[in-house]
């Protein structure tokens, strides 16, 4: 289900709480890039998320984010399910 599709009480909640990108090579344009993306860690209630940048065979760009769940008005541990649904990304090796 997407979470635009779900009811606002079961969407889950979350904060970026850093963002950092680092540019290695210049894209040329219009050849097409594919992004990869990998689970870094895993905490209590956030979570860091790598992101790649590649075009033809090359990295142009490392992205490394920090996602806090949150409850109402704090963060929260995160769900159980969610847990299990981001360590299936997890980055391996």
């Amino acid at each position: 289900m997407l979470y635009a599709q779900a009811p606002a009480d079961i969407r889950p909640r979350f904060l970026v709480a850093h963002t950092a990108t680092d540019y290695i090579a210049e894209g040329r344009y219009p050849a097409p890039a594919a992004m990869t993306l990998a689970i870094l860690s895993i905490g209590t209630s956030s979570y860091r998320v790598g992101l790649g940048l590649f075009q033809d065979g090359d990295c142009i760009a490392l992205c490394d984010t920090v996602l806090v769940h949150r409850g109402e008005t704090a963060p929260s541990p995160l769900p159980p399910a969610r847990r299990v649904l981001l360590e299936a990304y997890a980055l391996k090796g």
